[in-house]
């Protein structure tokens, strides 16, 4: 069993401790490190049992329950393969995904296209939450111990991120806090307590982080180390204690002359624990190594098991656990076996040693009388007949494993079996069974074991000298190359490090960015130490020697292969000296350097593979005839993937070199952005082309990432616009004024600020497809626009549209960049019109004059519109310039530039367009309320100020009868009222408001939450308030939030420093506005909307009115 391998070591264990410190001295490195290897041979069988799956894409381990930074929940494609969310975000594209190993599609049209609406895999879910119950029972039940261990050295082969922000990796960690952190976040931290200033950090992965202290310290002096030894109490003191302490007086001695007796009288037993050693470590290293081996058969048989019931798990669950205990259970004979055979083993070798050790004291004390003699003769005798040779297996192969049926879904209840191969059985046998294994060793290790105890010497073992270590000066070091090895379809985060061409370029892993830095630091350190050694040094290297070589730009010291040796005059020597070519296998890049800049290294440090991978970009190829990447394609190339972390994915892998296909992630801070794919990027720039039948790897039609919907228009709408741009009169755009004008202004100088700064290559767009939505660079003005690509002609050209003013251009891709979430939330303002009522003179439809007349006398000057006519694409309006009020639908027939068309009127009214405030309704008001079109996404209203009692004539009333005055009028369907009875209350409210919040201050931190009550500062010339109750509806920008005025009804755009937290008793009393609608009409011809013609008739009837509304029963 376990308990007795265990047991069994421990006894091993201590055995080598309490001789660790002769073995130093006395004993040669052979027996060290086989004593050393013996006791790291078992681990707990049970840990290997307990297999968590990992995401077969970026290995890292599935969790239950994902962060916003960090999601690794197992999520199950329609294939039914399972990877974690964060691998299948940075996957999606357009709400489509491939599966990495079927290739098969998987859409996602639920919720929005969010990877969430995919289902969790339940049955990898089970496996984290049970296993997270075991690990809390067993932490329950096995109380943590406190005694002093090694702290847990930091995993080095998985990226660290920050404790604090979660969005960079760690390079540092406190040794108070115990967290690791990047250095921005520790000084941030750290700096503004006296106390956290005193925490040391020290870099990640260090061995302070690692090693404790290992130097005994005295128990009543703490931190002083054990010096000495007292005779008289027998134990190990400070020299504080011989000079102040208790042991003052005492018989003291130094702790290493105490050593020296302990070790004289250990002498007297050490040979027959030697020969203990030799005879054991045999046969025990045999089976050790059968264990091992056989630990690792059942960690892939489970594992085995464990995938092929993944897919099946619904159904096969019962059965899966059934065969993982037949695996067991035969592991387990097996072990038993095993367990039997090394305690029979250890009796015999106990009973023989002893029976031996007395033939031999026999033999030398011929005259002494022994009662034991018989048995001692017949235990010699038949000592042949013991069994004490283990028979390995002839091969590697798993003594077990795990046959999966076929037919699954007839035979579920006996699928699958565990097998056990006969041959694999290990044996231990007598040496009468196996005569031929006594071998030439065995006689004379038995002789030298005799002769030892005869002159009472030490074994031969401790008398051997250590073998000289080779000429470093004449021999290099050769060893075959560690490549990594690829799997068809893998997807890897990796980074360029040197770079030839598209063709031909080297990658890191990186997964393997830590272990590097790791394996360069203890380089360096190595170096460093060995540099002045005459025996590290080269005189001469072959091909394919692998070397250290001291790179010339920075002086450090990498792992390195020669490439090329010649022998080439120095003009500075005035001699021939040899020059080497090396390659540096990490990274990819080669330079020749003179025999001086290179060491002879340890085979240790080359026993990883070679960090470098050799890659080249599938499915494309140079445009030049001869295939050759032109200068202009190296540069781009090089820009596009300079110090970014790029996914690549492997299709194949031939000759060492990996094909694959490389792109850049997409933006965190741009929402559904699109990946670039290098080979996408060459092809549009013109340096590349695909190869025969191959097509762009980004769908053309796969980007969702669009602005949002402009608010629709209605017949008879009046608006204030702005012409922005005119090709004829029946194609132009216009932009209405108001707050989203207002807006627009905003965010273009937000965008000149942002876009004009330096971000390099962060924004830029190397593979422009239709319809993507970008920040374009006028090339006229050079400022930054919202637009998107209506056309890509090729030659580096794109077609955009700038879509807040309807003009088209082709500009350059270098003009283009991402457009970020911030500058995508207004709607496109640019609405296309056409003129109503006009048609051209003749069928050429030649609107050369009357379009020249509409630019020079109305573009970019304030107009109204009037909409006759609502199509899917376009508007028909009427046309007149606010100043002039000229009607330009008559203006340019007039002029002889169109005609009228057969529905025209004879002549076109005016535009008459209202202020945002109305007529005065009821002397009861004062000032006049509002009129807000209901289908004004963002309106321009003043909230009204409570009204001022009146002196009326009494009327009145039924109970069922209310009298109100309007506060705010959108339309028939949407109005807001006061109550007469609150008007008091109202304006109480309205004067502990601004008695509270005049002349305060911005509250720092608080910038609004939609769905939150704030007092907000909104002032407006002639009102004698300033201070309303409001509700956050949306958050437009960093600096403007839209408000709803609760006790008014109103929705306005103000500043987020015009904002304060409501005070608790300000939130006592309910809304003052009821909202409320036409009770039992609807608006003419089913409309769902009140025309305005209809809701300015309303206001008109309603004027010098008192009004009431009736409670309906």
């Amino acid at each position: 069993s376990v308990g007795t391998i265990d047991r069994f070591h421990f006894l091993l264990k201590s055995l080598f401790l309490i001789f660790s410190l002769l073995l130093n001295v006395l004993v040669s490195e052979p027996l060290v490190d086989l004593c050393l290897a013996l006791l790291a041979v078992v681990v707990p069988l049970h840990s290997t049992m307990q297999f968590l799956p990992n995401c077969p894409a970026c290995n890292d381990s599935y969790c239950i329950q994902g962060s916003t930074l960090n999601t690794h929940r197992p999520m199950l494609l329609c294939c039914g393969h399972t990877f974690c969310e964060s691998c299948i975000n940075k996957w999606k594209v357009k709400n489509k995904l491939k599966c990495p190993k079927c290739k098969q599609s998987t859409n996602f049209t639920r919720n929005r296209g969010s990877v969430k609406a995919l289902p969790q895999d339940i049955y990898v879910s089970g496996l984290l939450a049970l296993n997270q119950q075991t690990l809390f029972h067993r932490e329950f039940h096995n109380p943590i111990s406190y005694s002093r261990e090694k702290a847990p050295v930091v995993q080095k082969n998985k990226t660290v991120f920050c404790f604090e922000c979660h969005q960079v990796s760690a390079d540092i960690e406190c040794l108070q806090c115990d967290v690791a952190m990047c250095n921005q976040c520790f000084k941030k931290v750290h700096t503004n307590s006296v106390a956290l200033k005193m925490h040391q950090s020290v870099p990640l992965g260090s061995e302070m982080t690692a090693i404790n202290q290992e130097v005994d310290k005295c128990l009543v002096h703490k931190n002083r180390i054990l010096e000495y030894y007292c005779q008289d109490d027998k134990v190990n003191i400070c020299s504080r204690c011989v000079i102040i302490g208790k042991h003052k007086g005492h018989n003291i001695v130094a702790i290493e002359k105490n050593n020296e007796i302990l070790l004289d009288s250990l002498k007297e037993s050490l040979p027959t624990a030697s020969i203990v050693i030799n005879k054991m470590k045999s046969s025990l290293k045999g089976l050790c190594t059968l264990a091992s081996k056989d630990k690792e058969h059942l960690v892939t048989v489970s594992k085995a098991i464990h995938e092929y019931f993944h897919f099946l798990h619904a159904k096969l669950q019962t059965r899966e656990m059934q065969l993982i205990e037949e695996a067991v259970k035969t592991f387990e004979e097996n072990k038993f076996q095993s367990e039997n055979f090394k305690k029979q083993l250890t009796e015999d070798l106990k009973n023989l040693e002893s029976d031996f050790n007395s033939a031999v004291e026999m033999l030398n004390n011929t005259e002494e009388i022994h009662g034991n003699i018989l048995k001692v003769i017949n235990t010699i005798k038949n000592a042949e007949n013991i069994p004490c040779y283990l028979k390995l297996p002839e091969n590697d192969k798993a003594s077990f494993q795990f046959l999966p049926n076929g037919d699954i879904v007839k035979r579920i209840g006996s699928l699958g079996r565990i097998e056990m191969d006969e041959k694999h059985k290990h044996l231990i046998s007598s040496l009468e069974e196996f005569p031929e294994a006594i071998t030439k060793e065995d006689l004379e290790s038995s002789k030298d074991i005799t002769l030892s105890f005869q002159l009472f010497s030490y074994p031969k073992v401790f008398d051997k000298e250590p073998e000289p270590k080779p000429s470093c000066e004449k021999q290099a070091l050769r060893r075959p190359h560690l490549l990594q090895r690829s799997i068809s379809g893998q997807v890897e985060q990796v980074l360029v490090t040197h770079l030839r061409n598209p063709s031909d370029f080297m990658v890191q892993k990186c997964s393997n960015i830590q272990k590097l830095k790791t394996l360069m630091k203890q380089i360096e350190n190595w170096c460093l130490a060995a540099s002045g050694i005459k025996d590290n040094l080269l005189l001469d290297v072959n091909l394919d020697d692998f070397v250290f070589a001291q790179y010339s730009l920075d002086n450090n010291w990498y792992r390195a292969r020669v490439k090329r040796v010649e022998t080439v005059f120095d003009d500075t020597q005035k001699a021939y000296i040899k020059v080497v070519e090396v390659f540096y296998v990490d990274y990819g890049n080669s330079e020749i350097l003179h025999m001086n800049k290179l060491l002879l290294p340890p085979v240790k440090f080359f026993k990883e593979p070679e960090y470098a991978i050799k890659c080249c970009l599938s499915s494309i190829t140079s445009v030049s005839q001869d295939d050759v990447w032109s200068a202009e394609a190296i540069k781009v190339f090089a820009t596009i993937v300079h110090s970014k972390i790029l996914t690549m994915t492997v299709l194949k892998e031939l000759h060492g070199v990996w094909y694959c296909n490389l792109c850049t992630p997409p933006n965190n801070h741009i929402r559904d952005d699109i990946p670039t794919f290098l080979q996408d990027a060459l092809v549009f720039l013109g340096y590349a082309k695909y190869d025969t039948g191959e097509t762009s790897l980004l769908l053309k039609d796969v980007t969702s990432r669009d602005y949002p919907s402009a608010e629709p228009r209605y017949v008879s709408e009046t608006l204030e616009v702005m012409v922005t741009h005119a090709e004829s009169p029946l194609h132009f755009y216009i932009q209405k004024m108001g707050i989203e004008y207002q807006y627009l202004a905003v965010s273009m100088e937000d965008m000149q600020t942002v876009y004009q700064a330096d971000t390099k290559d962060l924004w830029v767009i190397y593979c422009p497809v239709k319809d993507l939505v970008c920040a374009c660079q006028c090339p006229s003005d050079n400022m930054w626009y919202r637009a998107k690509v209506i056309d890509v002609p090729g030659e580096q050209m794109v077609n955009v549209c700038y879509v807040d003013y309807g003009n088209t251009e082709i500009v350059s891709y270098r003009n283009l960049r991402k457009l970020l979430d911030k500058f995508i939330m207004l709607p496109i303002q640019a609405k296309l019109c056409k003129l109503a009522y006009v048609e051209p003179l003749d069928s050429k439809e030649d609107w050369t004059m009357g379009t020249n007349w509409l630019v020079e006398n109305f573009l970019l000057k304030e107009c109204l519109i009037k909409v006759v006519a609502v199509h899917d694409s376009y508007t028909e309006v009427v046309l007149q310039h606010t100043e002039s009020n000229l009607i330009v639908n008559e203006a340019i027939v007039e002029l002889g530039y169109a005609k009228k068309s057969a529905t025209a009127p004879d002549k076109i009214p005016l535009i008459c367009h209202r202020s945002c405030e109305s007529p005065s309704i009821n002397g009861s008001l004062s000032p006049e309320p509002s009129i807000e079109k209901k289908n004004d996404n963002l309106s321009s209203t003043i909230p009204v100020q409570p009204p001022v009692d009146h002196k009326s004539p009494p009327i009145t009333l039924s109970e069922s009868q209310i009298e109100v005055t309007i506060s705010v009028f959108h339309s028939l369907s949407e109005f807001y009222l006061h109550t007469v009875e609150n008007h008091t209350k109202l304006t109480s409210l309205m004067e502990s408001l601004e008695e509270y919040y005049n002349n305060s201050e911005a509250e720092p931190g608080v910038t609004g939450t939609i769905g939150g009550d704030y007092a907000i500062y909104y002032p407006v010339e002639g009102k004698p308030f300033s201070w309303y109750r409001a509700r956050v509806n949306d958050i437009l920008h960093s600096n403007l939030i839209q408000v709803f005025f609760v006790d008014f009804g109103n929705t306005e755009i103000v500043q987020v420093s015009s904002i304060r937290m409501l005070a608790t008793n300000f939130m006592v009393n309910s809304s003052y506005a009821m909202k409320c609608h036409l009770s039992g009409y609807i608006s003419a011809g089913d409309k769902k909307e009140w025309s305005q013609t209809a809701c300015e008739f309303a206001i008109e009837e309603l004027k010098d009115k008192r009004y009431y509304v009736v409670k309906k029963v």
